[in-house]
């Protein structure tokens, strides 16, 4: 006997949609600057330069503002960059014409600038609302006085005596309290003057480690000849636009008073955001035991991640990538030392194509006994060679690790596959 059967309808729950957020529209902002063009003409304000400074913000990003509001934020930016000498930053903070707090920055063009301000906020949690960045094109007096903008006159076509400007402008919500504000402003500060430092120094960071790999081919050192060879291509494929150098320092290990091992800057040597010198050793047993024993063994290539965040560019652990100086009896006497970041060419790069990894990965395949045409010696090599899945951050430990300690069972990629550390580092190696 057939049963009748009973349909159970579950009712689902719409999600629910304020009235505002189906009225409110996306503004034009071609015509926002329009109107706010003709309103700066009625207040002696540069119409052409209002429209340089908004023209391109996104239509989202212009949501809140209203034109006399523009011609006031595009006022109050020309007045800050009223006077200024080529390689000093410009920077205010205060109460923006919205009601937020306002950011205002002028300062000579160069990379990074965008990036490094915004992680900055980031890292404080601090949320931007609205983003201006005009490329801007001036003269000025020796003395820095502002003779005039150049509208029309794009960067790549400014001309002898012209100076390329990077104007920033962010709003954030309201910081009510000075000091919290105050804060805010040294950071920035901080974080501008180490993108300046990395970018005026970044040609000498990249000369010294071509050099570096030019000494190394023809010395005589108390390791083996392979790693040598891995050390002078890593040197150069870093160079090739694989690594974006943000800091070097050299330094020399001596005694100190009491005997104990100390870890001196040589003066003069830094670079980048290492530029400032350290007055200070470091004693040698302040480091972790793992930290210790490898500054003093022979062994030419430290590849790890600092214990510091960058400032440049974006905020993740600093790569750090050392190179052991010897003496004529082969002990150790110092480093050179890079700071950066790998770049998204690098992030790119098959594992069978990087410095020192594809040696290990060749080696860990030849271990094997696997024939690359069998099945699983290609499921080997593929296991190892993914580009996706694997990056030069998260192969540090296959870069120090020795190829014989992989496993079987991990297909032999030496830990080149693990998961990069996101919010620390797995090794950490102090930057002072």
């Amino acid at each position: 006997m057939n049963r009748p059967t009973a349909t159970v309808r579950t009712a689902v729950a719409e999600p629910t949609i304020e009235d505002d957020e189906l009225t409110q529209t996306v503004p034009n902002a071609e015509h926002l600057v329009a109107e706010a063009v003709v309103l700066a003409a009625a207040q002696d304000v540069d119409p052409a330069l209002v429209a340089h400074y908004w023209r391109l913000v996104p239509d989202e990003e212009l949501a809140s503002c209203q034109v006399s509001k523009m011609v006031a934020a595009t006022a109050s930016h020309l007045e800050l960059a009223a006077q200024r000498v080529p390689g000093e930053l410009k920077l205010r903070l205060g109460l923006s014409v919205t009601g937020g707090t306002s950011l205002e920055i002028v300062t000579d063009d160069m990379p990074f600038l965008v990036d490094s301000v915004t992680s900055a906020l980031s890292a404080r949690n601090l949320d931007v609302n609205l983003l201006v960045h005009p490329l801007v094109v001036v003269r000025r007096q020796p003395l820095g006085a502002l003779e005039g903008v150049r509208i029309g006159i794009e960067p790549e076509d400014a001309a002898p005596g012209d100076i390329v400007e990077s104007w920033i402008r962010i709003e954030i919500d309201r910081i009510r309290d000075e000091q919290d504000l105050e804060t805010v402003r040294t950071d920035l500060a901080r974080v501008l003057n180490d993108v300046r430092e990395a970018v005026e120094d970044w040609p000498k960071m990249r000369t010294q480690a071509l050099t570096l790999a030019d000494e190394l081919g023809s010395a005589q050192l108390p390791v083996p000849d392979k790693d040598i060879t891995d050390s002078v291509e890593l040197l150069r494929w870093l160079a090739d636009d694989h690594f974006t150098f943000l800091g070097f320092r050299q330094y020399k290990l001596v005694k100190g008073d009491n005997g104990e091992d100390l870890l001196q800057a040589v003066l003069g040597t830094g670079l980048g955001i290492l530029r400032a010198d350290q007055p200070h050793p470091r004693v040698l047993s302040s480091m972790t035991a793992e930290a210790y024993a490898k500054a003093l063994e022979k062994r030419l290539l430290i590849i790890t991640k600092a214990n510091s965040r960058a400032t440049v560019h974006r905020s993740a652990y600093l790569d750090y990538i050392g190179f052991k100086l010897f003496d004529a009896d082969g002990n150790v006497t110092g480093e050179k030392r890079f700071l950066g970041l790998f770049s998204s060419a690098a992030y790119r790069t098959s594992v069978r194509d990087l410095p020192v990894v594809k040696r290990k990965v060749a080696e860990v395949v030849e271990r094997s006994g696997l024939s690359p045409r069998s099945h699983s010696g290609k499921d080997l090599t593929t296991g190892c060679a993914s580009s996706r899945s694997c990056s030069p951050s998260s192969t540090a430990s296959a870069w120090t690790t020795p190829p014989g300690s992989a496993s079987r069972s991990s297909r032999g990629c030496t830990s080149s596959c693990a998961p990069s550390p996101a919010t620390r580092p797995a090794r950490s190696m102090s930057t002072t």
